[in-house]
């Protein structure tokens, strides 16, 4: 149904290991959080004293690329380019890791006297971490994709993306509740972000996938922290019902 767990470190594994330690994950969910959200974590409005243009596309405003005074050491200011293609044909970028600093000062996650909670040796990291987990969503997305239109459409696209980190989707929900049933079988944590999708077919056709952030028990051998996320299409039609349902069926054929 969409489940994708994610391999950062190692190449043939169904695990993503992040960090050994517990602050990069804390961390690392606030930049899975605020890379596609004009919300903060606990769902105030952003601070917007300079009234700053958003960004109809992702929800955010234009990251600025300077460094902070009280910074100790230089941030890279390239962005990497992604795999993942925009309505106009080009590709998306990722911020910087200064950027994404910068962002954080923004909503409040750093210190803007001291510069501490979130050391900036980490910040690259970070963020390389958040760009391979979004590496990853997409494909899983081309794999519904190609399943939902039986063939490959070079031609799919991201048009936007927004984050809903406070809005638990029912299937979230429905699994939470059936966990209290059989807590043995169900994991009972909720996802910690929640990210909307909206992409285009070559058709003009466009599709909304929902993808849903959960954090895992770590693995048992380092004691690194593991993420996994939930994608599907959402149920907005009956068409993206049935493919559900289809997939649903035909994962469990195998």
């Amino acid at each position: 149904m969409g489940w994708l767990w994610n391999d950062y470190n190692k190449t043939n594994s169904n695990e993503c290991t992040t960090s050994k330690s517990t602050y990069m994950k804390d961390n690392l969910k606030h930049i899975l959080q605020m890379s596609a959200s004009g919300k903060s974590v606990d769902g105030c409005p952003v601070l917007n004293p300079k009234k700053e243009e958003i960004n109809p596309t992702n929800n955010m405003p234009d990251l600025r690329n300077a460094k902070q005074s009280w910074q100790k050491m230089d941030l890279p200011t390239e962005r990497e380019i992604s795999t993942i293609p925009k309505k106009d044909g080009s590709l998306w970028e990722y911020p910087s890791p200064q950027q994404m600093y910068n962002a954080m000062v923004r909503k409040g996650k750093i210190d803007t006297i001291t510069g501490k909670e979130i050391p900036e040796e980490d910040v690259e990291s970070m963020v390389n971490v958040h760009n391979f987990l979004n590496e990853l969503c997409w494909q899983e997305v081309l794999n519904w994709e190609r399943f939902s239109q039986k063939k490959e459409d070079p031609n799919v696209k991201l048009v936007k993306f927004t984050g809903r980190p406070n809005d638990l989707t029912p299937r979230a929900r429905f699994y939470h509740e059936l966990s209290k049933l059989f807590p043995e079988k169900i994991s009972g944590n909720l996802p910690f972000d929640r990210h909307d999708w909206f992409v285009q077919r070559s058709n003009g056709q466009m599709v909304r996938y929902i993808i849903d952030f959960y954090e895992q028990a770590d693995d048992e051998e380092t004691g690194e922290p593991v993420f996994s996320c939930d994608i599907r299409p959402g149920l907005d039609n009956v068409s993206n019902c049935l493919e559900r349902f289809n997939k649903y069926w035909f994962d469990n054929q195998k």
